[in-house]
């Protein structure tokens, strides 16, 4: 036990915090405290408590490593995650509707909530175009639920540990029955904290709370307890150590149940993880990408024949551009991939989700090589998408058509099959206009591919640039005569 001094100290932070709160909200119901701001530093944090965001975090941290396999989350990923806390803290501004918190034998009612915001959440990932902060936001609240069922129930107190298998799944309930004793009796903990309630009955049970809608019909049922709750009766004249059963935190005079806290809190990071799996079953993985912020592919096929060294440098700036115009957003790529392609040989290819490494590989290519006009260009597009997951785009750059269009019809089957827009780049032409790229363009989703007999600018963003180029500059009439194919010339490696 610590001692007496200091607990003393921390009860009058936390009684000075709890009239603070007060002033702001009249019966405020405790749960797992919500974010990790000063109150709940003051009332769970600082004895080492987990809250709402806690749990949140680490189970969906873990999810995004496991499913990505990322070492750490990007920024769009905890992005995309603090969306979903905000919304999971925001659920405490209903002291209410019992329902959102598992509190007083809900059961039935929260099951339907969650069963309802599960299907807001696939709603609205399978809505064209993708409503991500909308399924970010039902999710949230869903988590907030489902966490505070393992601090008001009797769930842990009954032995078990891990996430029930039926919170969240179109199951019922075995809660108590209305005239069924649930709570008989308590254990005196000591004069600095409240008393902690008996469970006597084998099935479930949460505690009810003053203020909320459903009230507590007699003593035999649990109470959530702690300062706030006017359902349970007090042991002191000041009615501060109000008798429950919740494991909101570690301090026994706010949570009765206090010792169960860590167990309660683990379980509530398994089923966290259970009901973002139980979507995932549901959903493809762009939709996934889109609901955890893990964010797209970003791959090129470059050519680096000798006949680009006129425009590789400018080529390297413009992906490079790309790479840096997304980091930081919700586009921000989980893989990036370069698949060069040469004249015979292709590659080396590169897969990786560090950008700076990949932007590296990017500023090592130069010009070299070939002895033809026609390139692999379809093979490096192909080897491209080959080594890509699942959603995003492939940006392709060549001055010249390609000698394996043959390739057209496989390299338009797997973009479609991995949800990937291929658009091909052409500076100017060696030989006639493939008909292959316009078709590539077209059926993965890109609608065209661009053609230009300029460099493109190093300083400007590529999106810009592309979506500035005019149709006159875009692929010429396939009965233009081409122009004469420069000489190959040999290029240092930079």
């Amino acid at each position: 036990m610590r001692p007496q001094v200091n607990h003393l100290h921390r009860q009058l932070l936390c009684l000075l915090a709890l009239l603070a709160l007060s002033l702001l909200m009249a019966q405020r119901s405790w749960a797992f405290c919500p974010k990790n701001g000063l109150l709940c530093l003051v009332t769970a944090r600082s004895n080492g408590a987990l809250t709402h965001q806690d749990i949140t975090q680490r189970g969906i941290e873990e999810l995004d490593k496991s499913y990505f396999g990322v070492p750490k989350l990007t920024n769009s990923m905890q992005k995309a995650l603090d969306e979903i806390i905000e919304a999971n803290a925001r659920v405490d501004e209903d002291q209410t509707t019992s329902a959102k918190h598992f509190d007083g034998e809900s059961g039935a009612a929260a099951q339907a909530r969650l069963a309802e915001l599960k299907r807001n959440v696939l709603d609205a990932l399978r809505s064209d175009p993708i409503n991500a902060h909308g399924a970010r936001e039902n999710l949230g609240s869903a988590l907030h639920t489902i966490q505070d069922f393992y601090s008001h129930s009797n769930w842990v107190e009954g032995g078990n540990s891990g996430a029930h298998p039926g919170v969240g799944r179109p199951v019922s309930l075995p809660f108590s029955g209305p005239t069924e004793t649930a709570c008989s009796g308590f254990v005196d903990t000591g004069s600095f904290c409240a008393n902690s309630s008996i469970i006597v009955t084998s099935n479930l049970t949460s505690g009810y709370y003053g203020g909320e809608d459903r009230v507590k019909p007699g003593p035999f049922k649990c109470s959530h307890g702690g300062p706030l709750d006017k359902s349970s009766p007090s042991s002191d004249p000041l009615g501060y150590f109000r008798e429950g059963i919740n494991k909101d935190t570690l301090y026994c005079d706010i949570s009765p149940h206090s010792g169960f806290h860590n167990a309660a809190a683990s379980a509530a990071i398994a089923a966290t993880k259970q009901f973002v799996g139980d979507i995932k079953a549901e959903i493809t993985e762009p939709q996934l990408k889109a609901l955890l912020g893990a964010g797209p592919t970003l791959a090129f096929a470059i050519d680096t024949t000798g006949s680009m060294g006129g425009v590789i440098a400018g080529v390297r700036a413009s992906a490079i551009s790309i790479v840096n115009s997304r980091l930081g957003t919700d586009e921000e790529p989980l893989q990036y991939v370069l698949a060069p392609f040469n004249d015979p040989y292709t590659g080396p290819n590169v897969s990786t989700n560090n950008a700076s490494a990949f932007k590296g590989a990017i500023s090592g290519l130069y010009a070299d090589g070939g002895d033809d006009c026609p390139e692999l260009a379809m093979t490096g597009m192909y080897n491209g998408l080959s080594l890509s997951n699942p959603s995003g785009n492939l940006f392709m750059y060549t001055d010249a058509s390609a000698k394996d269009a043959g390739l057209a019809s496989a390299v338009i089957g797997l973009a479609k099959s991995k949800e990937i827009k291929v658009f091909p780049i052409l500076f100017g032409s060696c030989s006639p206009i493939e008909p292959g790229y316009l078709r590539v363009a077209a059926e993965t989703g890109a609608s065209r591919s661009c053609c230009t007999s300029r460099k493109p600018a190093p300083s400007r963003s590529w999106p810009t640039w592309w979506a500035a180029t005019t149709p006159s500059r875009c692929c010429p009439s396939p009965t233009r005569s081409p122009a004469r194919r420069p000489m190959r010339s040999r290029w240092t490696r930079r």
